[in-house]
């Protein structure tokens, strides 16, 4: 990989690569930063949605059990925390990682799966090798607001786009 990739444009690049050998087939592949912004995304399953749509659950997903898992530990240093919804045969896997002090999550979403532990197991080495190249590399991120639904909007008309009154608003 070459050194003058942004963040975005390596992980689209790796996961391809990786994806592309068959090590991990008919199963949804998500990248989002940690407020929902959806970084790569690999739709094996055909889900219907949009995929910023998924990215943007899968970010409010991870912040929710974040916040919950801060409520059972107060250490300074945490284990890697790691969010897993499934039955036997089908979830949600969500992997959190930083880059450039930005939090990202790598998400999987899977079903009709006869070995999930296994294939959990293959995307935590995924991510472990996607983290360990990054570190030799000086990738660079310009934060950006496309793909966002809103990009440059006030309080007030966020108000008005889902009509909250003044006398609806909690005050702290």
């Amino acid at each position: 990989m070459k050194a003058e990739l942004t963040f975005t444009e390596f992980v689209n690049a790796f996961l391809d690569e990786y994806l592309e050998t068959g090590a991990m087939t008919n199963y949804s592949v998500f990248v989002c930063r940690e407020d929902g912004h959806l970084v790569y995304n690999r739709d094996h399953m055909k889900m219907g949605v949009k995929h910023s749509s998924i990215a943007a659950l899968l970010g409010g997903v991870w912040q929710a059990a974040s916040t919950l898992a801060s409520f059972i530990t107060k250490e300074e240093k945490q284990d890697l925390f790691r969010l897993s919804f499934d039955t036997s045969s089908q979830g949600i896997y969500i992997l959190p990682f930083e880059q450039n002090n930005e939090k990202y999550s790598l998400c999987l979403l899977y079903k009709n799966e006869i070995n999930p532990g296994f294939l959990k197991s293959r995307l935590r080495e995924l991510l472990m090798r996607m983290t360990g190249e990054m570190k030799c590399l000086n990738l660079k991120e310009l934060r950006s607001n496309k793909g966002f639904m809103f990009s440059d909007i006030t309080d007030e008309e966020m108000d008005k786009v889902f009509n909250i009154n003044e006398d609806d608003r909690c005050h702290s």
